[in-house]
């Protein structure tokens, strides 16, 4: 295939594979039956999963493993038995998002390739080199990311980028999305989600008593489809790796679309009928380039109407030509001889493999006609219904000799078989058999102690510092005046915050931590793998926080190993899931969970609020949210430079605190709350008295 810029197609089952081959794809990523992003896709069977990789092997295509979601400890055997299937499989490479999984991989598999998921919302350059350290070989940029964005990280990057360029955009930045859990225990985090966003719902702002209305964002949580097909020369000019179309889901012919339209890109240009079959069968509207032109506004968000792809079923008719048939692709070199007497041998040879084949008879003399080259090249150049073409062919052929054409088609045939089948024989990857380490008893029960986290310093009311083992500030708010003075009277209790999402300068970020330093903070919170070097750098000690999504003892050692000290866990953790958790005298860190808040449900940088105002007008504090289609409001919160939508009811558990989980300490997540309400929680909690409102026990005690 092409060089340069990788062009990698999903694939959801063996058609999928052929069309994104046959239409010049370099690579393709694939689920197997469990722990992969896509978890509603068609599949593959056992059989179909080894035609798949023994195509892309013929094809000089490489096959990506996705194992992009988050385990608990009791999938762990199951989890093993995949990975030990995988090797002998042969992939190219494995796409993870989970740190236990990598873990898992590099001690099971050490010789597979890892790539990280855009699941791990990796966004700048501390968090590729943090994974190269890790022994990752690329990683998934998050596609909020801007060109200049892009540009910068790719040309410091310590390993390989690959960048979304079609396909569909989730409004949450990827990974940092619950939305669907909490809504009805589908994870995307466990490659389940139910898409809400795409449901109907509307934004409300502070003061209305109505949600919007059509047409003014009665889908303000659904965006376009991307294509960035257009600009992949760009793209391959400032040295991105791969481009990656979204889709597993999607049909064969979308697949076949989608890269014929990235080929012809990267060629002589993308022709007008391309481009137009491309939109037609599928699209949410016109496609954007939104986020890649930093263009974050209301053009960004659309649905799919009835006109879009009103013509699809002829569109995939014409679609399905492109690869219904084989190209002849390969070129293969042949030498052919025949002398009196002697079988006739056939050498063929391709990509460095030489195969024989012998006649089954010897060659005799002619009667009438003698074969000649120019026969022997026009039977042996009938290549159809293989992916190889006649490049070269030398023949000695004796004089007056004779050979069926039969018997010159069997030579062929036998030949470029031997030969499709040596291309397309994959090397397994040794397998360890590995287990982790005894990490000891389970986690510890009894006596969680308390732990405020407040988005404001206002909201740190007076006393806290005795309710409170320890209180996190956001990074943002220790420069405010009430963030200094609540510095300076509570000593070294206080933790500071990172991000998110930074993709900004991470030298300024670096600069405000020391400042934070210098005040008196004690740590670092990050939920970001970015926050790992950063609180290196500051010379704090680090607490991982939920947008880590550690759900399993693997992770939680794996954080100990980078340097943290505590770690909380992901919210979609069920109680049982958490009770399992084993725990190590010294790598594996002081766990935490989020046992009262509103949740942080998505995480995103294109703020629906954009419906009705421009990015400034409304201070941070209009006090906006979405109705969704039940009536529940979902508070929505300006982080400056990306947004967060909050539950619509609190998270609380101070009434099963005991029985909850064995956790080191719970913690107490404060987001809109005034001072006295988050008093007044705390009291309840103290007090194990139930919540006197509607309330949520989260996903704790739900199958997710």
């Amino acid at each position: 295939m092409g060089k340069g810029i990788e062009i990698l197609a999903p694939a959801g089952n063996v058609d999928c594979v052929k069309a994104a081959l046959r239409c010049g794809a370099d690579a393709v990523y694939l689920g197997m039956n469990a722990f992969n992003a896509r978890g509603n896709a068609p599949g593959f069977t056992a059989e179909e999963l080894e035609e798949a990789l023994r195509l892309c092997k013929l094809y000089g295509a490489k096959a990506y493993l996705t194992l992009n979601t988050v385990s608990f400890d009791r999938e762990q055997g199951e989890l093993r038995q995949l990975v030990r299937e995988a090797c002998a499989l042969g992939f190219d490479a494995a796409i993870v998002q989970d740190l236990g999984t990598a873990r898992l991989l590099r001690e099971c598999c050490p010789s597979l390739p890892l790539h990280a998921s855009t699941q791990m919302s990796v966004h700048s350059l501390r968090g590729a080199e943090e994974l190269a350290r890790l022994g990752f070989a690329r990683v998934v940029a998050a596609r909020e990311l801007s060109q200049r964005e892009l540009e910068a990280l790719a040309a410091r990057s310590p390993i390989q980028l690959e960048v979304f360029v079609h396909g569909a955009l989730c409004m949450s930045v990827s990974g940092q999305c619950y939305l669907s859990a909490l809504l009805g225990g589908r994870s995307g985090n466990r490659g389940l989600c139910a898409q809400p966003c795409r449901l109907p719902c509307s934004l409300s702002l502070a003061g209305e008593n109505r949600p919007a209305g059509p047409g003014e964002g009665d889908h303000a949580l659904s965006l376009r489809d991307l294509s960035l097909v257009p600009r992949l020369k760009e793209l391959e000019g400032m040295g991105i790796a791969s481009a990656k179309i979204e889709g597993r889901m999607k049909r064969a012919e979308y697949v076949a679309a989608a890269v014929t339209a990235c080929r012809e890109a990267l060629g002589e240009g993308l022709t007008p009928e391309t481009a137009g079959r491309l939109h037609t069968v599928f699209s949410r509207g016109e496609f954007t380039q939104g986020y890649y032109l930093g263009k974050r506004d209301k053009a960004l968000f659309g649905v799919r109407e009835r006109q879009d792809g009103a013509e699809s079923a002829k569109v995939r008719k014409e679609l399905g030509k492109l690869y219904e048939e084989e190209p002849q692709v390969l070129p293969v070199e042949m030498e052919f001889r025949a002398e009196a007497g002697e079988p006739p041998v056939l050498t063929a040879c391709c990509r460095g493999e030489t195969v024989s084949a012998a006649g089954e008879q010897a060659v005799q003399a002619a009667r009438t006609k003698a074969l000649g080259e120019e026969d022997a090249a026009a039977l042996l150049g009938k290549t159809g219904g293989t992916p190889f073409f006649l490049d070269k062919l030398r023949c000695e052929i004796g004089a007056g000799l004779f050979l069926p054409a039969a018997a010159l088609n069997k030579l062929r045939r036998d030949a470029l078989g031997e030969l499709a089948g040596r291309l397309s024989t994959r090397e397994p990857h040794p397998f360890v058999s590995w287990e982790a380490e005894d990490l000891g008893p389970a986690l510890p029960g009894g006596g969680t102690a308390l732990r405020g986290r407040f988005e404001r310093a206002e909201q740190v009311y007076e006393g806290a510092q005795e309710d409170f083992e320890r209180i996190v500030l956001p990074l943002g708010e220790w420069g405010t005046p009430a963030g200094k003075a609540l510095s300076t009277r509570m000593g070294g209790k206080l933790l500071a915050e990172l991000p998110r999402f930074f993709p900004g300068d991470e030298e300024a970020l670096l600069k405000a931590l020391e400042r934070a330093k210098g005040q008196g903070a004690a740590g670092v919170v990050s939920g970001n793998l970015s926050g790992v070097s950063l609180a290196k750098e500051a010379g704090l000690p680090l607490c991982m926080d939920f947008g880590m999504n550690l759900t399993n003892s693997l992770a939680l050692e794996k954080a100990g190993e980078l340097g943290a000290r505590e770690a909380v866990l992901s919210f979609e953790t069920p109680a049982g899931a958490i009770r399992a958790l084993r725990k190590h005298s010294e790598s594996c860190p002081r766990v935490g969970a989020i046992a009262y808040g509103y949740l942080p449900v998505m995480l995103t940088r294109s703020c629906p609020v954009h419906h009705r105002l421009s990015c400034g007008q409304c201070g941070g504090k209009t006090g906006a949210g979405i109705v969704d289609r039940t009536g529940a409001f979902l508070p929505l919160l300006c982080k400056g430079g990306y947004a967060e939508i909050l539950g619509n009811v609190p998270l609380y558990l101070g009434h099963r605190m005991e029985r909850f989980a064995p956790v080191d300490f719970g913690v107490l997540y404060f987001t809109k709350e005034p001072a006295e309400a988050c008093r007044k929680v705390v009291k309840l909690f103290r007090e194990g008295a139930e919540y006197p409102g509607e309330f949520t026990t989260g996903l704790y005690y739900r199958k997710v």
